[in-house]
């Protein structure tokens, strides 16, 4: 997601948005400008045979007094973290020198830009799409293919699956998430509460394992899965340390007295603070399920509506 100031400095300078990444269009070379956790990038897009390690420790060293340089040598981007000033004029100021400083010294050291499209590998690209923070070539009936590809993946994901099987190996994820907890309490008679928001991940780990539907309905199958599983603990460890007690203490007997009127009360009880931590993991999960098709989606609409502005060099 693009954040308010570069979509302001973006609307300002009439430079194109590409999904997460602001497309710098004084240059007709793949230079753009996004962000990289809290900081400002500036990006360009070179060709990896005219780049190398001595390359990049002279380049760092000119440029060090404007921002940080780094290689991503997988998608063969230059990127400059800048130090973003106080106050919108002089941070699109900083953006645009940044630009420029870093332009003119890829220039001096002869680096050439990249030709080839990030999909499909081809020159004589006609577009551009955002890569991470960064701006690179593309083709616009790669693009679409890719925005294709993605709501594809999304359809995919919410109608195709096994509601059975998935919901059965959330369960038994659940279970595995449970056993660092049951560890703890019967090896050292701690309780580490916060162990407890594992139950939830593991259970949705055991869900996407078994490639169940990823639709509205997985946060409440996972909640459910993994307060069960919770509850099951419980009962488990509190009949562990009946048995060791009373070895010969039958489990129906137990069992019976536990979901009692008198017992049940004691079980929740002791059941509480694994409970919340339980919730806590059951929101991250709902928060992670929540936004991953929505994620998707918006990225094939940015890809689906890309325009194109100047056709790369």
């Amino acid at each position: 997601m693009l954040p308010k100031a570069l979509k302001k400095f973006a609307d300002e300078k009439n430079y194109p948005i590409l999904g997460d990444s602001v497309r710098c269009t004084r240059y007709a070379e793949p230079v753009g400008f996004g962000m990289q956790g809290s900081f400002y990038v500036v990006s360009a897009s070179v060709d990896p045979n005219t780049w190398n390690k001595d390359l990049q420790k002279e380049i760092k060293t000119e440029l060090k007094k404007i921002g940080t340089v780094s290689y991503n040598q997988k998608d063969s981007i230059v990127q400059m973290i800048v130090k973003a000033p106080l106050g919108a004029e002089k941070l699109h100021a900083r953006l645009e020198d940044s630009a420029d400083a870093l332009m003119q010294t890829l220039a001096r050291h002869q680096v050439a830009y990249r030709k080839t499209c990030i999909f499909c590998g081809q020159g004589e690209c006609d577009d551009f799409a955002d890569q991470g923070a960064a701006c690179v070539p593309a083709h616009t009936s790669c693009k679409a293919d890719a925005a294709e590809k993605l709501m594809a993946e999304v359809v995919e994901n919410e109608t195709n699956g096994n509601y059975i099987l998935a919901i059965l190996c959330a369960l038994l994820g659940g279970i595995v998430g449970a056993l660092p907890s049951a560890l703890t309490i019967l090896l050292f008679e701690t309780i580490y509460a916060v162990l407890f928001a594992l139950i939830p991940l593991a259970a949705y780990y055991g869900y996407k394992l078994a490639r169940g539907k990823m639709n509205g309905t997985v946060p409440f199958i996972i909640a459910i899965a993994a307060l069960l599983d919770t509850m099951v603990l419980e009962v488990a460890v509190q009949y562990i340390w009946v048995r060791q007690e009373a070895p010969t203490f039958p489990l129906s007997t137990f069992l019976s007295y536990v979901f009692s009127g008198e017992g049940f009360p004691l079980l929740l009880q002791d059941a509480a603070m694994p409970l919340v931590f339980c919730i806590v993991g059951i929101a991250i999960v709902w928060g992670q399920i929540n936004n991953n098709n929505r994620q998707i989606r918006q990225k094939a609409q940015q890809l689906a509506q890309g325009t194109t502005t100047s056709t790369p060099k």
